[in-house]
């Protein structure tokens, strides 16, 4: 465990390297559905102008919430990346068996957006506060966007150049929703000293976790 309100430079670019990845990975959730969407309904620019309002917005909601939380922020930061990781991860499978099995195709993709969203929300919010007080405030803000920010950009180049013309649809979903949970789990391990003891395997079934807003 850190000693005073200091995070060794080990666990502040895990944190940072961590925002990069899940930029990312949010980043490819959203161009994923909003392509599925595209290649079985059509237009396009509905489909993605649907997605990214949707996602934008949402995002507003998850950021607003994350006011509710007021202890354990890392604990419930690394909740919602296994959250998002199982979600995202299967979005693209379920929207497949949606669409092949029922008429609720674009209720579902719709919906998945706005929860991936509202989760993506809280991650910059929660990180920027647990930074607070453990490095500078020009640093913290700065920092945190800038890496956001990078994790966006890798996203929107890997995604058409890389990922879909080699991985399709269906297996990136599936290695972005792995990246998620990977973060996930390593910062449980990682930070697990600044944890009062909980059931990690578990971790909503804590009374400190994600879901409780006291």
């Amino acid at each position: 465990m850190d000693s005073g309100n200091k995070f060794s430079p080990k666990k502040i670019s895990f944190l940072l390297i961590s925002i990069c990845l899940t930029a990312s990975c949010a980043l490819i959730y959203e161009l994923l559905i909003a392509a599925i969407s595209s290649y079985f309904i059509g237009d396009s620019i509905t489909q993605f102008s649907l997605v990214v309002g949707i996602f934008i917005s949402s995002m507003g909601v998850g950021s607003y919430l994350t006011r509710f939380i007021r202890r354990d922020l890392l604990y419930n930061f690394f909740c919602i990346e296994i959250m998002l990781g199982i979600i995202g991860g299967l979005s693209i499978p379920a929207l497949y068996a949606a669409f092949a099995y029922t008429t609720l195709f674009s209720p579902l993709a719709l919906t998945l957006t706005f929860i991936i969203g509202v989760l993506t929300g809280f991650e910059i919010p929660l990180i920027t506060r647990e930074l607070s007080g453990r490095i500078t405030k020009e640093k913290n803000i700065s920092n945190v966007l800038s890496m956001d920010y990078i994790g966006g950009l890798a996203a929107t180049l890997l995604f058409p150049f890389v990922l879909i013309p080699n991985l399709g649809l269906f297996k990136t979903s599936l290695l972005f929703g792995l990246i998620n949970i990977a973060v996930g789990i390593f910062g449980f391990n990682l930070f697990q000293g600044l944890f009062q003891k909980k059931n990690l395997y578990f971790p909503f079934s804590s009374p400190h976790s994600v879901l409780l807003f006291s």
